[in-house]
């Protein structure tokens, strides 16, 4: 249904038809295919987001021949054979240089927004970030490890703590777990 939308969006009243256009049944058929195949380009400069999608010429700009066979003329028709083939060959120079322009600007938007799908940071930032995550994942289990012996501890009755020698002070100002000190004390004293 939009194809037809389009169509009628592109009626002779809407349009500016040029003076070379009006005097030849073919000039303002190829002036309003030219239109046409210009708004689908515009639409296509759009959609596209990466460089590779504008490598192909065909894909930006508007030839001469594929007007013509679009209309049912031969190849070289507009561009060679036509009355009007000077003032058409301006205007679709024309066409093409506003095409140009817009696949430019474009592409300059696609090279300031380099993501990477997903991603939206450098590797060299992810992997700076994940140092950085491993490295407080190793403070903070040293700081757990000494929280569980201190609380391990605190559950022993009052016999094993002596039994053990266990100091009430068991983890230093630098946060480094202090080893328990095991006594045996034997019999034989």
């Amino acid at each position: 249904m939009d194809y037809f939308e389009d169509l009628a969006r592109l009626s002779d009243d809407d349009l500016d038809i040029p003076e070379w256009a009006r005097a030849n049944d073919r000039g303002k058929m190829a002036f309003v295919y030219t239109e046409k195949a210009k708004q689908e380009r515009l639409a296509y400069i759009l959609k596209s987001t990466k460089r590779h999608h504008f490598k192909a010429k065909k894909t930006w700009h508007i030839f001469s021949a594929t007007i013509a066979m679009g209309v049912g003329l031969e190849k070289s028709y507009l561009s060679r054979d036509a009355s009007f083939a000077p003032e058409f060959r301006s205007y679709l120079s024309k066409v093409n240089a506003e095409l140009e322009v817009a696949k430019n600007n474009r592409l300059l938007k696609v090279a300031e927004n380099r993501g990477r799908g997903r991603i939206a940071e450098k590797k060299e930032v992810l992997v700076s970030r994940v140092r950085t995550t491993e490295q407080r994942l190793k403070e903070q289990e040293s700081v757990n490890a000494a929280e569980v012996v201190r609380l391990a501890a605190e559950k022993f009755s009052p016999l094993v703590r002596d039994l053990l020698m266990i100091e009430d002070r068991r983890v230093d100002t630098s946060n480094k777990v202090v080893p328990l000190r095991r006594v045996i004390e034997s019999n034989d004293e």
